[in-house]
């Protein structure tokens, strides 16, 4: 199955998308999510994501939860990969030119980096999903994680890390 890239429009998430990000939620995991649980994840500047479109139709998502972690006793603002989906209808062609890749990449092009508002994103994608970014060359595994701490106590979550990294 082919697709024409060019049909597609990626722009970021907007508040009037979260009626059609929940729908492709359920077409795509084939369970719901609640919309004050998606607001949770993403508004007010808690995160963000960007859509892919197909005329009216949001094809796809990646989006991702700002948290402050604490890296070799740095603490970065960063990105937690949290929802990545594409609609089973437009799945097939996991190209690096792709839709999920090219919706991937323009979420952490915009969103990373040393000069933007986070500077690394991180996940815990199930093993399939970590082959599928590696082969795409979106991202890798590079660690494995061996303790965390949430600390919710307070209003600004803290996610802390130590990692194996030499």
């Amino acid at each position: 199955m082919e697709f024409n890239k060019n049909k597609w429009n990626y722009r970021e998430l907007v508040d009037d998308d979260i009626d059609r990000c929940l729908s492709l939620y359920e077409k795509s995991f084939g369970s719901s999510i609640d919309g004050a649980m998606w607001r949770w994840k993403y508004n007010n500047g808690k995160g963000g994501g960007f859509v892919a479109c197909e005329g009216e139709d949001i094809i796809a998502y990646y989006g991702g939860i700002g948290r402050n972690l604490f890296v070799k006793d740095n603490l970065l603002k960063c990105v937690q990969i949290s929802d990545t989906m594409v609609d089973p209808a437009k799945r097939g062609i996991f190209k690096k030119n792709g839709v999920f890749a090219s919706t991937a990449n323009k979420f952490i092009n915009s969103y990373t980096g040393s000069d933007k508002k986070y500077k690394f994103s991180f996940g815990f994608p199930a093993q399939r999903h970590a082959q599928l970014g590696e082969r795409l060359g979106i991202y890798s595994i590079v660690d494995k994680l061996t303790q965390s701490i949430w600390q919710t106590h307070d209003k600004k979550s803290l996610f802390y890390f130590i990692t194996t990294l030499d």
